[in-house]
C-alpha cells in the first residue's frame, strides 16, 4: 500500500511518456535507503549489488501501469523489468523517488543526479574523517 501515493509522468528514452505512482517510504526503510543509497554508488568504492537490493526496494513503493491503465506494483526484480522500460527510466524514476522522500537533501536542478550525490557523500565522508581524527 502506497503512503500519500504522488502521479509522476516520465518520458523513456523513446520519448513515450510513462506513468508511476510514486510513494512515502515508511521511516524504518526511508533510513535504510538514505544510509546506504548513497555510498553505494560510489565508484570503485561502494558495492554494487547492496545498491541493487536498496534499489528494488526503493521500487517496491512505486506502481507502474500496464495497458489497461491499471497500476501495477513494482515490487520484484522482473516487474520492475517488465514495467520500466530502460535503464535512463529507471534512473529518473530512483532520482524521482529519491527527491519525494528526502527533500532535505536539497537536489540542484542544475547538477546530474551522480555529481550530487557525490558531492553529499563527499560532505559526509569529510565529516566522519574529522571526528574520527579529533577522537584519536
Amino acid at each position: 500500500m502506497l503512503i500519500k501515493p504522488n502521479l509522476i509522468e516520465i518520458k523513456n528514452i523513446d520519448g513515450d511518456t510513462l506513468k508511476f505512482n510514486i510513494s512515502r517510504l515508511p521511516a524504518i526503510v526511508g533510513r535504510e535507503i538514505i544510509a546506504g543509497y548513497p555510498t553505494s554508488m560510489i565508484p570503485k568504492v561502494g558495492d554494487y549489488k547492496v545498491n541493487e537490493t536498496l534499489m528494488i526496494k526503493l521500487m517496491s513503493y512505486v506502481e507502474g501501469y500496464n495497458g489497461n491503465d491499471e497500476p501495477i506494483a513494482l515490487n520484484g526484480y522482473h516487474m520492475i523489468n517488465s514495467y520500466v522500460t530502460d535503464t535512463t527510466t529507471l534512473m529518473l524514476l530512483e532520482f524521482e523517488m529519491l527527491k519525494y522522500n528526502f527533500p532535505f537533501l536539497n537536489f540542484g536542478k542544475h547538477k546530474g543526479f551522480i555529481e550530487n550525490m557525490t558531492e553529499k557523500v563527499k560532505v559526509i565522508a569529510f565529516d566522519v574523517i574529522s571526528k574520527a581524527m579529533k577522537n584519536k
